[in-house]
C-alpha cells in the first residue's frame, strides 16, 4: 500500500493552516481610528492643488511619520496605493525619458521591469547572486552605457544585496538608484535598514505583504527634491504647479502627476499594523530558524540563509538537489503539498509551497514581442536599429536565474503564518516523509 498521500495514502496532515494575519484577535485596534474616520465623513482628505490638504489627512499624515521614525536614517515618507505606483513615481521623479535605460532584475514581480516602459525607457536585463537571489553588482558594469540612467534593485524575498558596490558603481557613472523593498520590510544589511540604500524606495502593503492594508505602499527619499517630485507625481502635479507662486514652478514644471493617494482608511489600518510589526516579525523570524534547522536534516534540501544581514524572510526559499538525479523538483514538491493543507483565509492559492519561483521577465511576451510603444520609442529616440539592440531578450540571457527558475530553486510561504510548534512539526513531517519514500514517485 502506498504512503504517499499523492499515491492515495494518508496525508500528514488534514485541517487548514493559521492565518498570517487575524484581524479579529485585535479587532479593537482597527475599530476606534475606522469609527473616527466615518464619523468625521472624511475618506480622504486630498485635494489636488497647492493646498495644505495637497499632503492629505490626518491617518495618512500619521503613518508617514510612524513610518520615517521606524525606517530611519533620515528618510521622508510618502503613502500611495500600491508599490507599483511608488515605482511609477519613482521613476518620474528621477526623470526618466525615451532613450533611457534602466538595469533590472530578471527575477521579481513584472512591474519592477516594466514600470521603465511607462516613460518610453527600456530594461536591460542584469544576471542574479545564487546565493541572495538579488540583483549581482559584479555583472552590472557590463551593461552600462552612455544611455543608462537608473538601476532597480529588488530586496527579494527580504534579503538586501550588495548596496556597498551597486552605490560605488552608481556613483561614479552618476545613475540612480531605485529599490523595490516590496518584500524587506524590516530587513537590513549591516545594521542599515532596507528602504534607505537607493535614492528613492519603495514598499508594498498589499495582501499577504508583512504588513497589509489590502492594498497601498510607502515611497521613502532622502534627497528633498526627489521627495518633492515623487508627492507631485503621487498627486496631480500639473494641477498643484499651476497654482504655486511663479518663482517656485520651475522645480517641478513638466511634472505630470496622477492620483497614487493612499485613503484614510487604509492608512489607519497599516499604522495599527506597523505598531505590531516588530512583535509579528519576530515571530516570522522564529518560524524560518525553525523551520530552516528542522528541513535543513532532508537531504536533498539545501538552504541559502545570506550572511551578510538580516533578512525579513518574505518566503522562506531554499534549493531542490536529489543526489540520485532521478526525481526532478517539481515532481517532489508536488508530493509535498499532497501531504499539507493551504492557509485557512487564502484557500486560492492552494499550499503555499512551490518551485521555480517566475520565469524570468524578458522570457515574457511583452519583451519577446516587443509590442508596447516604448521598444519603437527607444529605437527612434537613440537613433540605432534594431540589430543593434542592447540586449537580446532571449534564453540564456541570465544563465543563473533560469537555472534556479527551471531546476533548482523553491519557496515556502509558510514562515509568514501564525504558526505553532505543531504546525511546524506536520511541514518538517510532510517533507521528511516525501524523502524517506521518494521511491514511490520513480
Amino acid at each position: 500500500m502506498s504512503k504517499l498521500a499523492i499515491n492515495g495514502g494518508k496525508p500528514i496532515r488534514e485541517e487548514f493552516f493559521p492565518s498570517q494575519f487575524d484581524f479579529r484577535d485585535n479587532k479593537e485596534d482597527y475599530i476606534k481610528p475606522i469609527t473616527e474616520i466615518l464619523d468625521s465623513n472624511i475618506l480622504s482628505a486630498y485635494r489636488g492643488n497647492h493646498t495644505p490638504n495637497f499632503w492629505g489627512g490626518k491617518y495618512v499624515k500619521k503613518l508617514e511619520k510612524e513610518f520615517e521614525k521606524y525606517i530611519g536614517s533620515g528618510v521622508q515618507a510618502l503613502a500611495v496605493n500600491s508599490c507599483t505606483s511608488g515605482l511609477y513615481i519613482a521613476c518620474g521623479a528621477i526623470g526618466l525619458r525615451p532613450g533611457d535605460e534602466v538595469i533590472v532584475t530578471p527575477w521579481s514581480m513584472t512591474c519592477s521591469a516594466t514600470v521603465p516602459l511607462a516613460y518610453g525607457a527600456v530594461p536591460v536585463f542584469c544576471d542574479i547572486e545564487p546565493e541572495t537571489y538579488c540583483i549581482d553588482p559584479n555583472k552590472i558594469v557590463k551593461l552600462i552605457t552612455p544611455r543608462t540612467k537608473a538601476i532597480i534593485v529588488v530586496d527579494l524575498f527580504g534579503f538586501v544585496p550588495n548596496y556597498d558596490l551597486i552605490r560605488e558603481i552608481a556613483d561614479i557613472h552618476d545613475l540612480y538608484i531605485i529599490e523595490d523593498a516590496a518584500q524587506a520590510l524590516g530587513a537590513s544589511r549591516n545594521t542599515i535598514n532596507a528602504g534607505t540604500f537607493g535614492d528613492i524606495a519603495c514598499f508594498s502593503f498589499t495582501q499577504g505583504k508583512h504588513i497589509t492594508c489590502g492594498e497601498g505602499g510607502m515611497i521613502v527619499a532622502r534627497n528633498e527634491k526627489l521627495f518633492e517630485r515623487c508627492a507631485m507625481i503621487r498627486n496631480h502635479a500639473e494641477s498643484v504647479c499651476n497654482d504655486m507662486p511663479r518663482d517656485t514652478q520651475y522645480n517641478f514644471n513638466g511634472c505630470l502627476g496622477l492620483n497614487f493617494r493612499m485613503t484614510e482608511i487604509q492608512a489607519a489600518i497599516a499604522s495599527v499594523q506597523l505598531e505590531n510589526f516588530p512583535k509579528s516579525l519576530e515571530r516570522r523570524k522564529r518560524i524560518t530558524y525553525e523551520l530552516t534547522k528542522k528541513l535543513s536534516t532532508i537531504h536533498c534540501l539545501k538552504f541559502n540563509t545570506p550572511e551578510i544581514g538580516i533578512g525579513s524572510y518574505y518566503v522562506l526559499p531554499f534549493i531542490y538537489n536529489d543526489p540520485t538525479g532521478i526525481i526532478k523538483r517539481d515532481t517532489f514538491l508536488a508530493a509535498v503539498r499532497a501531504e499539507l493543507k493551504e492557509e485557512a483565509d487564502r484557500l486560492d492559492r492552494g499550499v503555499p509551497i512551490g518551485g521555480g519561483y517566475i520565469k524570468p521577465l524578458y522570457l515574457f511576451p511583452i519583451f519577446q514581442d516587443k509590442t508596447h510603444w516604448a521598444f519603437k520609442s527607444y529605437i527612434n529616440n537613440s537613433n540605432i536599429d534594431v540589430q543593434k539592440w542592447p540586449q537580446a531578450y532571449e534564453e540564456g540571457l541570465c544563465p543563473v536565474c533560469e537555472k534556479l527558475w527551471k531546476e533548482d530553486f523553491c519557496l515556502a510561504l509558510y514562515n509568514g503564518l501564525s504558526l505553532l510548534d505543531k504546525d511546524i512539526e506536520d511541514i518538517y513531517q510532510a517533507f521528511k516523509k516525501v524523502w524517506e519514500n521518494i521511491g514511490e514517485l520513480e
